[in-house]
């Protein structure tokens, strides 16, 4: 457009010019000119002549105008050259001003992109950017990334402040990089740095990663602070399994989430364990349409009191009747969907449903408190207590949750209050699959528990070690002293049970007197105990 422009205005001129040019010619031939007409016919032309050169140099600075904003429009930065002060000038002026301003914010959005914002280092993009070049160059077995995360940060931000906490990760990336100048180090996260290297080995590589997890872990000093922490790796080689859709990064990402489930400082990515996404997620959107099909029930496993001799109690798990796969054990499709997201309406599920088999319990003549699993990150969900309450109190229901996983990795003091919340309306709460010492009992003073229950790998081990049953007995008194019940699972000889029994538990669970069994086999379920029996002679047959 500018072009055109340019070009009609240089052609308009011309053609005047000339025209002038022409007419004062022919005046002089044709006619005497007085000399003063002479001189005016004379600046006439000098004028034409002039309007004629800065028509030229208009068009010219309008055309440059407009191959700037061609290029512009491509990417490129531009400047016009500027001459006079004419409004054309100004024009390109204004042009030039804004091309810079443009070229400013282009390069600040490069650098954002490559960039974390609030540390200052690299980010994941530019991580894997610079890994790219790295295959370029050396051979997929020896590039490897760590992700370094720090332990408890949320704990920590609360404690020093959101401010400092990316000051803390920019300190330890330079402590590292300063150490290992050929290793690059980036921000993976809040919480946690990614650093990028190359070694000769896994082993090499191990090293490597506990040696960058020694450097994370020392005391930081941020102004007249000095932070302590403790860190988990997660460690991925780019050549391992390279039929699992991640990148090198996001492997070391999931072996840190693998290192963090299975309580480890440090962990190389498993790819087995990590499983197929497709296939999980896949499963999950079969759960669902299950428990709308009504091919997910409740089974009951029975609560044996070692101390009033009879069934009170009983714990519900989910069996999935699968159309195809046959009958599925809950540990083929819990911790998928804890893990996926869909845990919460599998949960609300399992307490409507044992909300209305408890109520057909005591139509027939069983009065049993049902225990529901319950993952403590539900428990920190107050839209799932505030619903859980709800049908509870509606209902009359006795029932108890279970707390299942980690409840020093959830937000513990909503956590701590939803548990009192539930426990005023008449849920009990217990903590499962304890496989405690006794300092890590006495952290659960705090807890409104009512309830332990002793994780099934220390109940075998008793009766193979005695150091493990003098453990578990003094779990027991401690337990006791905190004005908890202890119940035992996985017991499933008579020699555990009569041992139990001795130490003072006071409820056992196991294959020894039950296994999980429906609604319909559960009613008629039945130990018959003379009172003068020992209760370890009396259950022999039951197993």
């Amino acid at each position: 457009m500018f072009r055109r422009l340019s070009t009609e205005i240089a052609t308009l001129c011309a053609i005047t010019s000339t025209a002038l040019v022409l007419a004062a010619a022919l005046l002089i031939r044709v006619a005497a000119i007085p000399a003063t007409s002479a001189a005016a016919l004379a600046g006439l032309l000098a004028y034409a002549i002039v309007r004629t050169l800065v028509a030229h140099r208009v068009a010219r600075t309008v055309s440059e105008l407009g191959g700037a904003l061609s290029r512009a429009a491509q990417g490129e930065v531009v400047e016009v050259r500027v001459k006079g002060r004419n409004e054309i000038a100004a024009l390109a002026s204004s042009f030039n001003l804004m091309s810079g301003r443009i070229a400013e914010r282009d390069a600040q959005i490069a650098r954002l992109a490559y960039e974390d914002d609030a540390t200052g280092l690299p980010n994941m993009r530019a991580m894997e950017a610079q890994l790219a070049e790295m295959r370029s160059a050396n051979s997929p077995d020896t590039l490897f990334a760590v992700i370094v995360g720090i332990d408890r940060f949320e704990h920590l931000r609360l404690a020093i402040g959101h401010a400092l906490c990316p000051k803390l990760l920019a300190a330890i990336a330079q402590r590292i990089s300063t150490t290992y100048g050929e290793i690059s180090v980036g921000c993976a996260g809040p919480d946690r740095i990614a650093a990028i290297f190359r070694a000769e080995s896994a082993d090499a590589a191990a090293r490597t990663a506990a040696a960058i997890a020694a450097i994370a872990a020392q005391p930081t000093r941020l102004g007249e602070d000095r932070l302590e922490i403790t860190v988990t790796t997660g460690l991925a080689c780019h050549s391992d399994a390279p039929h699992v859709p991640l990148s090198l990064l996001q492997r070391a990402e999931a072996a840190l989430d693998q290192a963090r489930i299975a309580r480890q400082g440090a962990v190389a990515f498993d790819h087995a364990a990590y499983g197929d996404t497709a296939a999980a997620l896949e499963l999950m959107r079969e759960m669902m349409l299950g428990l709308e099909r009504g091919e997910i029930v409740l089974a009951h496993q029975p609560k044996f009191d070692l101390r009033k001799r009879a069934v009170l109690a009983a714990t519900s798990t989910p069996h999935w009747r699968h159309p195809t796969r046959g009958c599925l054990a809950p540990d083929s499709f819990l911790a998928i969907a804890e893990h996926t997201g869909h845990i919460r309406p599998l949960i609300e599920w399992m307490i409507d449903r044992a909300i209305a088999e408890q109520r057909r319990m005591r139509e027939a003549g069983r009065d049993t408190t049902l225990s529901i699993a319950v993952p403590g990150i539900l428990i920190a969900n107050p839209q799932f207590v505030e619903r859980a309450q709800r049908q509870i109190r509606r209902s009359g229901a006795r029932l108890c949750f279970e707390i299942t996983g980690n409840i020093a990795a959830i937000d513990q003091q909503r956590a701590f209050q939803h548990m009192k919340d539930l426990r005023d309306a008449g849920v009990g709460i217990a903590i499962a699959n304890h496989g405690a010492t006794p300092s890590s009992l006495a952290s659960l003073r705090a807890l409104p528990a009512r309830e332990l229950k002793i994780d099934s790998a220390v109940v075998a081990n008793m009766a193979r070690r005695n150091t493990d049953a003098l453990l578990l007995k003094s779990v027991i008194d401690l337990g006791h002293s905190l004005g908890m019940t202890i119940t035992a699972e996985g017991v499933e000889k008579a020699e555990a049970m009569s041992l139990l029994q001795s130490m003072g538990a006071d409820a056992a669970q196991g294959s020894l007197i039950a296994r999980a069994m429906p609604l319909d086999e559960f009613l008629k379920f039945e130990i018959a105990l003379p009172p003068s029996a020992r209760t370890a002679t009396a259950l022999k047959g039951l197993a």
